[in-house]
């Protein structure tokens, strides 16, 4: 990936994780490797799918604690360096519910 994509990138997942309500240093925490980039990109499209573009919705899931991540919240699970895991998660109840 050439330095103009992953700078376009990045900018949109920093926007991404501004709107979960992030501080600035959760954001560069998160946003540390190119596959989390990456990642909360993926999480968010997805987030969109489910809940069909509501924010609210969206904004409550990633912050509730959730039984599939051991009672965290996928926040928390994203912040602890676990991205993947979240994304994994959401992509396989999108495509496969």
């Amino acid at each position: 990936m050439d330095d103009t994509n992953h700078q376009a990138r990045y900018e949109t997942a920093s926007l991404i994780a501004q709107a979960w309500g992030l501080s600035c240093e959760q954001r560069d925490k998160l946003l540390d490797t190119p596959q989390n980039v990456l990642a909360i990109i993926s999480i968010d499209e997805t987030l969109q799918r489910i809940f069909e573009n509501d924010k609210d919705r969206e904004a409550t899931w990633l912050s509730q604690p959730n039984s599939a991540f051991g009672g965290a919240s996928a926040i928390n699970v994203m912040m602890a360096g676990n991205t993947e895991h979240v994304r994994t998660y959401l992509k396989y109840h999108a495509y496969n519910a």
